[in-house]
């Protein structure tokens, strides 16, 4: 069982991962802002993040990214994080990925494949 942030705003699409992630055995922690996904990465340490690009605040999911690697940098475990999006031009899905996410998954995403992707990176992490 892994512990996974979800900050998603939209409320459809929160209860279908936090349904979905616990259904599968995960723990979650939901948020619904950039600022509070950052606090919450602060004290809980997930095994991954899941955001979404646009969230309400000042801080959109590429700054909580970028934000994220910075608040891990030096440490000896790097989160994985798997950015939720409507958008799906290349520009923005190499804007996602240099700001250090892992993955890049446009929606509306194949539910199996976003479940076979957190379960490929859970595992990438528990093996280094």
């Amino acid at each position: 069982m892994a512990l996974i942030l979800v900050g998603e705003d939209d409320i459809d699409v929160t209860e279908l991962l936090l349904i979905l992630l616990e259904d599968a055995g995960h723990e979650t922690v939901h948020v619904d802002n950039g600022e509070a996904a950052i606090a919450s990465f602060a004290t809980s340490r997930p095994d991954l993040v899941l955001l979404d690009v646009a969230m309400p605040g000042s801080l959109d999911g590429l700054e909580v990214t970028r934000q994220i690697r910075g608040l891990e940098a030096g440490g000896d475990r790097r989160v994985p994080v798997m950015l939720l999006t409507a958008r799906a031009l290349e520009e923005d899905r190499r804007s996602g990925l240099e700001a250090g996410a892992d993955v890049y998954l446009v929606k509306p995403f194949e539910i199996d494949e976003m479940l076979r992707t957190i379960e490929s990176l859970l595992a990438e992490g528990t093996s280094s």
